[in-house]
Parts: structure tokens; C-alpha cells; sequence
């Protein structure tokens, strides 16, 4: 009888991505995987960030893939995360296109008209309230507290002064 073969990290993506070493993967919540994305910058090669791996009708597997070595076009995590994916599109409905790079930009673009020479983030805090995202911000000497919906339109902002 043959034995299964145990499977320690690095693992690879590509065998993840065609639905293999799925055991492996870590349980996060919803707010996990939204930190995470929120963390994602743009990217020409397909590592360095958080993506998508594999998706289910029960999970979205998802990890930040590197190559093994330097001259390796092979991708690899060294862990990986699955989580429920009917309460990810329940709580996030755009978990698998919106990106923090993207939110930051939509915020950037709003606040032109508050900070017209200055809209670089001090503080930059997104994250899912209710069914909308909202974003926590510092520009200068001003807090923004931006509300969006999941398709990136505004609902409202507000602004007060640091203390």
C-alpha cells in the first residue's frame, strides 16, 4: 500500500494553483485576508504580494509567492491561507480584484480637492465596516475617515484636525 507523501514548505505554487496541497493551507478570517490585500503594491512578476492561489466553492486559498532562487522562474510559499469563500464574497464582495495600490489611488484622487498640494498618506488604515470599506486617513495635518462601497463609490468623507 502506498504511503502519502508528506509535503514541507516551500510549496509550490503552481501545484496549488491546480488544486494540489490544499491540506496544507492555514485557516484566516475574512479581516486577514483584507489586511493583506490592502498591503498589496503593483507588481510586474507575480510574486511579492498577496494573491489568489486557488479558489473553491468553500475557500479561496491565497499566499505570497516567491521565486526559489535567483535564476528559478519557479514560484513558491512558504505558507498559505484558506478562507471561507461564501463569508468573503458576503463581507468583501471584490476580494478578487480590489487591491490596496488601487483603494490608495481612489483615495488620492478624492482628497485632491482637500489637499491639493500634499496627498501623501501619513496614515493609510482600510478596512471592512458593515458591507462597506472605510478608510482611515492622515494627510498633513488633517484626518479623513473615507467611506466607500465595494465597487469603490463614495459614500462620504469626513474630515477633522490632529489633536
Amino acid at each position: 500500500m502506498p504511503t502519502k507523501r508528506l509535503h514541507t514548505p516551500p510549496y509550490a505554487a503552481e501545484a496549488i494553483q491546480q488544486g494540489d496541497l490544499l491540506e496544507y493551507a492555514q485557516p484566516a478570517d475574512v479581516s486577514a485576508f483584507f489586511a493583506h490585500r490592502m498591503a498589496n503594491k503593483p507588481r510586474k512578476a507575480l510574486v511579492g504580494a498577496w494573491f489568489i492561489l486557488y479558489e473553491n466553492n468553500d475557500f479561496v486559498y491565497w499566499g505570497s509567492p516567491y521565486f526559489r532562487s535567483l535564476w528559478s522562474g519557479q514560484r513558491v510559499v512558504d505558507s498559505f491561507y484558506k478562507t471561507s469563500q461564501p463569508a468573503l464574497e458576503a463581507a468583501f464582495p471584490s476580494y478578487k480584484t480590489l487591491e490596496g495600490f488601487i483603494l490608495r489611488q481612489q483615495c488620492r484622487r478624492i482628497l485632491e480637492d482637500f489637499t491639493p498640494n500634499n496627498n501623501q498618506f501619513d496614515v493609510f488604515v482600510p478596512k471592512l465596516e458593515d458591507s462597506n470599506i472605510c478608510v482611515h486617513c492622515a494627510v498633513g495635518s488633517a484626518f479623513y475617515t473615507i467611506l466607500f462601497d465595494h465597487s469603490l463609490n463614495l459614500i462620504s468623507i469626513h474630515q477633522s484636525s490632529k489633536t
